[in-house]
This record gives C-alpha cells, sequence and structure tokens, in this order.
C-alpha cells in the first residue's frame, strides 16, 4: 500500500472535520426540538389557576353562608372544565377537623354566578361568584384556622387555594 499523499490526507481531515461538525448540528437541533417539544407538551397539561377577588360571611337562617368571588384562568393549549368547587374548612375544638362545604346555586340572579361544570376554553378565564352553605351549628364553638377554596377539573387535577373571608356581612 502507498503513503498517504499530502491531498489525502486533507481530503481526509476534510470529511472528518466535516462529519464532526454534522453530529454537532444535528445533536444541538435534535435537543432543542426535544426542549420545544416538551414545552408544547407542557402546554397541553391541564392546569387551573384560581385568583381571589372578594368574599363574604354571613349567617342567615341557621347557616354559615360563604359567597367568593372568583376568577378561574386557563394557562394552557387545550379546552378545561371545572367539575367541581369545594370549600375546605379547617377548624379546632379539641381536635383539628375539616368540613368540605360544595358550591351551591344562587337565588340572587343580579350577581354572576359561576355554575359547575364550567367550561373554560384554552388560554380564557371566567369570573364570578360562587357560594357555598353550612350548618352554623357544625362551626359553633369552634375556632377557624383556615379556608382553602379546592378546584377539581375533568382531569380529577385539583387546585388550590388559601383564602381569608374578606367581609362579614350581618344580613
Amino acid at each position: 500500500m502507498k503513503g498517504l499523499t499530502s491531498s489525502d490526507v486533507i481530503a481526509i481531515a476534510t470529511g472528518l472535520v466535516s462529519l464532526a461538525a454534522f453530529v454537532v448540528v444535528s445533536w444541538i437541533t435534535a435537543h432543542r426540538a426535544q426542549r420545544l417539544a416538551e414545552r408544547q407538551e407542557a402546554r397541553r397539561a391541564p392546569r387551573l389557576d384560581l385568583r381571589l377577588i372578594d368574599s363574604k360571611v354571613s349567617d342567615i337562617d341557621g347557616k354559615r353562608s360563604f359567597a367568593i368571588h372568583l376568577q378561574i384562568a386557563n394557562p394552557t393549549d387545550t379546552a378545561n372544565s371545572v367539575a367541581g368547587l369545594e370549600l375546605c374548612i379547617r377548624h379546632r375544638r379539641e381536635i383539628p377537623l375539616t368540613l368540605l362545604a360544595p358550591a351551591i346555586p344562587n337565588a340572587d340572579e343580579s350577581v354572576p354566578m359561576l355554575l359547575m361544570p364550567l367550561r373554560i376554553d384554552a388560554h380564557h378565564t371566567v369570573e364570578g361568584w360562587v357560594r357555598f352553605a353550612v350548618a352554623a351549628d357544625l362551626l359553633k364553638g369552634s375556632t377557624i384556622e383556615g379556608y382553602e377554596l379546592v378546584a377539581t377539573d375533568t382531569h380529577q387535577e385539583k387546585t388550590t387555594l388559601e383564602t381569608h373571608m374578606l367581609t362579614w356581612s350581618l344580613r
């Protein structure tokens, strides 16, 4: 076998450098495509964002009524629905207790209410009031430790929002 000439060495070196550049550029392109695909997939994962605007508490006819003005956003690329809303009331007598109150319809039609189930299109936000009620006797003698709003979507994903009752109404 004859020895390699300088032009053969240059051709081989050029080929190897070209191959290495191709491999590096292909890897970078594939890595960027993978990251983009992961970000797109994350935007399709169901998620709801809750924001408290206002809240009121009142005692009416032996019931403690909670009204929460709420904004629910769907920041994802797919539509979602709120299947249910619950108010979790953490209170204490001698031991810690939790009371779950589901959302109930409101008879006052002058107030914009959020009724479940509630469809929220991709990148949209809805706003309105949600009402909860519990028998006042269930909380009598208790110290309220906190409130948490729990939204469950159609995928059974739960979103929670710690909240405080902002206004006490004496109606």
